[in-house]
């Protein structure tokens, strides 16, 4: 593994150690990509009654996610732009992560918005960006 690979998965690794999901919460990870890290908070949150949501509006993420489901009944797609209002309802969500998306949105402070909108209290949003310089 290379130097920058093996620190991404350092990353990663301790990104995901940093989420708390109540054992029948709900998490969603917003533009989920390839289900990597929605694989990961899947493990780390075993427990039957958490669900797990991933959010992105490519093919190929609701494919990943897809193949994620298939060996895990708690994981489930939705399609959306993280641009707009998120296909949630208010309040619904115990865990909001999202890790290399920030930077992709149009207008952050609104999804910001919509993060609160949708999280429940005492919930938790974990966001992140790995290489501020990309």
């Amino acid at each position: 593994m290379s130097e920058l690979s093996q620190d991404r998965a350092e990353h990663r690794a301790w990104l995901i150690d940093q989420t708390v999901v109540p054992p029948t919460g709900v998490a969603a990870d917003l533009g989920c990509g390839h289900a990597e890290d929605l694989r990961l908070l899947a493990a780390r949150h075993a427990g039957p009654g958490v669900r797990l949501i991933g959010v992105d509006i490519s093919d190929a993420a609701e494919s990943s996610v897809g193949t994620a489901a298939a060996a895990d009944s708690r994981i489930s797609f939705r399609r959306a732009s993280l641009n707009e209002r998120l296909p949630f309802e208010d309040a619904s969500l115990d865990l909001v992560y999202s890790h290399n998306l920030i930077e992709c949105l149009r207008e952050p402070p609104s999804c910001a918005r919509e993060l609160a909108r949708v999280l429940r209290p005492d919930g938790q949003v974990v966001v992140a960006h790995w290489d501020c310089d990309a």
